[in-house]
C-alpha cells in the first residue's frame, strides 16, 4: 500500500457521510395520486438536492486537489532528501575506500 494512501483516506473519510447524505434523495414520501403540486414539490426537491450535490462535489474536489498538491510537495521533499542522502553515502564510500587504500599501503611498507 502506498505511503500516501492512508493520509488521503483519513482526509476524505470525514466527508463520506455528507456525500452519502446528499446523494440519497429526500423526496416526498407521499404515495398519493401524482397531482401537480406533488410533482412540482418533487421537482423543487430534486433541484435543491442536485444543487447541494454539486456544491458538495465541488468542495470535495477542492479538498482532493489540495491533498494531491500536499502529497506532491511531500514527495518532492522526500526525493530531494533521498538525493542528498545518496550523495552523502557516496562520499562516505569514497572516504572509506581511501582509508582502506592508505591502510593497505601502510601495511605493505612496514
Amino acid at each position: 500500500m502506498p505511503a500516501w494512501f492512508l493520509p488521503a483516506v483519513k482526509l476524505i473519510l470525514p466527508h463520506v457521510g455528507n456525500i452519502v447524505a446528499a446523494a440519497t434523495p429526500v423526496f416526498t414520501r407521499h404515495r398519493e395520486t401524482a397531482d401537480r403540486n406533488t410533482v412540482a414539490q418533487q421537482i423543487v426537491e430534486l433541484q435543491s438536492a442536485a444543487t447541494e450535490n454539486a456544491a458538495l462535489t465541488k468542495d470535495l474536489a477542492e479538498q482532493v486537489q489540495a491533498t494531491i498538491k500536499a502529497i506532491e510537495q511531500s514527495a518532492a521533499t522526500v526525493q530531494e532528501r533521498v538525493r542528498r542522502l545518496y550523495a552523502i553515502s557516496m562520499v562516505a564510500v569514497l572516504v572509506s575506500l581511501a582509508a582502506l587504500l592508505i591502510a593497505i599501503v601502510a601495511l605493505v611498507e612496514s
